[in-house]
């Protein structure tokens, strides 16, 4: 675990120092301890996470004591100058006002739609404040159900002011794009069921497909899809799917075909025509 992940699970600053870093890990360990969770395994696995980052801390507190006390050796071996002349005394100055209470560290179960889930963004909350009960914060691209998310000084009021850690648990179903299931592809594959006629697929057209990485409207974000009689999918757009550490996952389009109604007697005739009958050879 690196240095800025270890401060960023407990939310202490760069050269916090031991105390800081206690109380950050006591009040992470008191409001996840599994007596309060009973049953649930990604408490525990969080537990794992703010000891390891701990011990990071500390240790890297530890190397830097180390490395000044040696400074300090070095420095006493040199004559130190002489001391400057002592101050004229000073009035007293006037009491300062007592520093403001730290505020508290809040807990949010929060869930977002699909598409800020995919590609990040900002969503809203509701967290109760004075002003008033709503608040925006930013979804790092790919935060799955069950991360937690830990913004630094979202919390109650106070000096310093708490954090707000936030649990996603559920992102929001988009009517046009899903994760793949395992049997259709990979984890960072997309699925989406565009709706086609059979005429459309007979003639071999060119079917418009929507991106998840474009805009939504009719002039953009469109892919044209070279569609195949015989083929009802899956078709692969690569690059188009989820994207995560560097690698991108493919789009997924598997055809929902629109048959024609029955009843229809001209159609009857013209396929007829087209196709017989098994018992006569077809064409």
């Amino acid at each position: 675990m690196t240095l800025d992940e270890a401060r960023q699970i407990l939310g202490v600053r760069a050269g916090a120092g031991r105390d800081e870093v206690k109380r950050a890990h006591r009040r992470l360990v008191l409001a996840f301890h599994p007596d309060h969770h009973k049953g649930s395994t990604q408490f525990d696995e969080f537990q794992k996470q703010i000891n390891v980052a701990r011990d990071t801390l500390n240790r890297e507190i530890d190397r830097l004591a180390e490395s000044a006390h040696s400074e300090t050796d070095a420095a006493m071996e040199t004559p130190a100058p002489p001391a400057p002349a002592a101050a004229p005394p000073q009035a007293p100055r006037p009491r300062a006002r007592p520093p403001a209470p730290p505020g508290v560290d809040e807990y949010r179960e929060i869930s977002f739609p699909f598409l800020t889930m995919l590609r990040g963004g900002r969503t809203r909350i509701n967290v109760p404040r004075p002003e008033g009960t709503h608040e925006m914060f930013d979804v790092p691209q790919g935060a799955e159900v069950g991360v937690l998310l830990h913004v630094l000084g979202g919390g109650g009021r106070g000096s310093p002011p708490g954090d707000l850690l936030l649990r996603v648990v559920s992102v929001e179903t988009d009517p046009v794009w899903r994760p793949a299931r395992a049997d259709e592809g990979r984890a960072l594959d997309l699925v989406t069921r565009p709706s086609v006629t059979y005429a459309q697929l007979y003639s071999e057209r060119l079917l418009p497909v929507q991106s998840p990485w474009e805009s939504r409207s009719l002039s953009g974000g469109t892919i044209g899809l070279p569609l195949r009689a015989n083929n009802f999918g899956p078709y692969q757009v690569r690059g188009h799917g989820a994207r995560r550490g560097g690698a991108a996952g493919d789009l997924l389009v598997f055809l929902d075909v629109v048959w024609p109604e029955r009843g229809d007697g001209d159609l009857a005739a013209a396929l007829w025509r087209v196709q017989g009958s098994p018992a006569q050879g077809g064409r």
